[in-house]
């Protein structure tokens, strides 16, 4: 699966990022046009236009020819600007938040014959790359506030500073500098210092100005200013290079990476039977290093881009002789014509059916028990994932949540018979009444959830303004830990309601009339007719209700992740809590047991109610 996985993300990366793949397929377009032309049956037929007919493909295909040339040639790294961003497949990049630096060499192990594939801490070479200078300013404009908020102290660049008071707009300046952490402010007006010694971060700051109204003297304000002091006075510099050569080794001091503040390095192996050199740089929090460049780099691209030629020369050969033996291919296709459905068949088995064998072996897999979560393993790790799952409290609340959602399905079921029967009515406005039933389901869940979010918000929301309206003094936290579910289920019961609704009218509308006309000919009225005649026909589609309604409570995911976000535990369903040990804890294997879960629930809850509703359609 890993192969299968980085052969579709090379395909995406080499079509859409011009690597070769695109103009591959090119090429094999051109030559099944040259094949085309020069094909024996119309060679009488295009005799006057044949010339013209090659010229052109031939054309096309040196324009892809010199396109290819140029994906290949390879830009040096001094060379890439963030306008035009270039990488290689091949380049190895540690990012600035990496602990260690990984390294695979062209080079072989005189004694192994494999290629050295070195790991190297980082830091030290980090070290070298970024450093931390402190200023006797900010780097740049910094305001604080008054404890009481009622002045502010803006922080300037270039040394000084600014005091104003917010209520009247009065202020007055002065200059300040940070020695040794040792903040020092100087009044213009009157002189006087005020001083914050390095292991305060309170600044008690008296101004000289005074209340323009009543005349009076403002009094001793109070910062807080331990941000500022640890950060904003704080530059970090980055380097493109080292500023001294450094040497790191590897765990077992067998080979050693040295970095040259010329942009170069040198992987060498401690018995001198190997080495090899290269370019570097640190660029944007990422150490770039490519051990080839110039002609050898060029022939690299090319090696990487030849098996998408050999890919775009198969499909033209495919497509010749598809064309070559139209006849014959045609004449079995109609006599086998179930082989059009191996296509579909083979997406379907491996987007699906793949796709979930491989979820199951990852959560049985030793995926993280190494102690590197970020790299995949794919061997055997045994049922520790599930054993901890099972003891997991907090998956057993997400579990809880999720089968409290499965509450909203009679509710939905009961108001949405009401509304059918209410439209059924023929009433005037009946039309516009269904669109606006309808219009909640149309919504997309994202927008749902920030629609409610702000009507759920306690102040100025609109459910508490509503109860305004009344003089009701609405107090209710919808959404703290006690009522979130119950909020999340009214937002659910609000926009599947008038979808339930569409459906149960639909299969109302399908009863056949002349039973219903004769029962009013026996003298049975409306009320009765619903009750004994209509309402049973709607089994079928109370079925398909039920399925999918069930279906929503089971995966309810961006509903969720627009109305709480992820913070909220009580919240957590079986969806948001894989996301989260997926996405949040880097904890893919238990992410992939508790999906495992989630699809035998599915298996239990949703299969019976699938099979009784087929059941009653029979």
């Amino acid at each position: 699966m890993g192969r299968i996985q980085e052969f579709l993300s090379g395909f995406s990366e080499m079509t859409f990022q011009g690597k070769g793949a695109f103009w591959g397929i090119c090429g094999a377009l051109l030559l099944i046009i040259l094949t085309y032309i020069l094909s024996e049956g119309l060679r009488e037929k295009l005799k006057k236009s044949a010339a013209v007919l090659i010229v052109i493909p031939m054309l096309l295909l040196a324009l892809f020819g010199w396109q290819f040339v140029n994906s290949c040639r390879y830009v040096p790294l001094t060379e890439r600007t963030a306008e035009k961003p270039v990488s290689y497949t091949w380049e190895q990049v540690t990012k600035k938040t990496d602990t260690k630096l990984h390294y695979a060499t062209d080079v072989k192990d005189s004694k192994t014959g494999k290629v050295y594939d070195q790991t190297y801490d980082f830091s030290e070479v980090l070290g070298q790359l970024t450093f931390k200078e402190t200023s006797e300013h900010v780097y740049e404009e910094c305001t604080v506030e008054s404890t009481d908020g009622t002045s502010t102290i803006t922080f300037l660049p270039d040394g000084t500073y600014r005091f104003t008071v917010k209520a009247s707009g009065a202020g007055e300046t002065g200059t300040y500098t940070q020695v040794n952490k040792a903040l020092t402010l100087v009044s213009d007006a009157s002189g006087a210092e005020t001083k914050v010694s390095k292991t305060s971060n309170n600044l008690r700051y008296k101004p000289e100005v005074t209340d323009p109204e009543t005349g009076a003297a403002y009094g001793q304000q109070e910062y807080k200013i331990k941000d500022l002091k640890s950060d904003m006075f704080v530059v970090e510099e980055t380097l493109e290079s080292v500023r001294e050569e450094i040497t790191v080794l590897n765990a077992d001091e067998t080979t050693s990476l040295t970095f040259l503040p010329d942009g170069t390095y040198r992987f060498a192996a401690a018995d001198g039977s190997a080495e090899e050199s290269g370019q570097y740089i640190f660029r944007n929090g990422e150490l770039t290093m490519a051990n080839a460049s110039g002609d050898r780099a060029f022939w690299k691209n090319v090696r990487l881009n030849v098996g998408w030629i050999i890919f775009a020369v198969a499909v033209a050969l495919a497509m010749i002789l598809i064309f070559v033996f139209n006849a014959q291919i045609k004449a079995f296709m109609d006599k086998h014509p179930l082989i059009w459905l191996l296509i579909p068949a083979a997406l379907l088995i491996y987007f699906v059916y793949v796709a979930i064998g491989w979820n199951i072996w990852v959560s049985v897999s030793d995926w993280g028990q190494n102690g590197d979560k970020l790299t995949p393993s794919y061997n055997w790790g045994g049922f520790g994932q599930y054993i901890g799952m099972f003891n997991d409290s907090t998956f057993w609340d997400a579990v809880w949540n999720t089968l409290k959602l499965f509450a909203i399905i009679p509710i939905c079921l009961l108001l949405g018979i009401g509304l059918a029967l209410l439209m059924d009515q023929g009433l005037r406005g009946t039309p516009v009444f269904r669109t606006l039933v309808l219009l909640p389901f149309a919504l997309s869940f994202v927008v749902t959830g920030r629609i409610w979010q702000q009507m759920y918000n306690g102040s100025g929301g609109i459910l508490s303004e509503f109860f305004k309206l009344f003089g009701i003094k609405s107090d209710v936290m919808w959404l703290n830990n006690e009522m979130v579910m119950y909020s999340l289920m009214i937002v659910m019961i609000w926009q599947f309601s008038g979808y339930v609704a569409v459906i149960f009218l639909a299969a109302i509308k399908n009863v056949p009339t002349n039973i219903i006309n004769a029962a009013k000919l026996d003298g049975a009225y409306m009320p009765r007719i619903y009750w004994k005649m209509i309402i049973p026909q709607l089994k079928g589609a109370m079925g398909s209700c039920i399925t999918i309604l069930a279906m929503y409570a089971l995966r309810s995911f961006d509903l969720i992740y627009s109305l709480t976000g992820l913070t909220n535990s009580a919240s957590a369903t079986l969806p948001i809590k894989m996301y989260v040990e997926a996405f949040s804890n880097d904890n893919f294997a238990y992410a992939a047991a508790i999906s495992c879960f989630l699809l035998a629930l599915v298996l239990v809850l949703i299969l019976p109610l699938t099979y009784w509703t087929n059941r009653r359609k029979r």
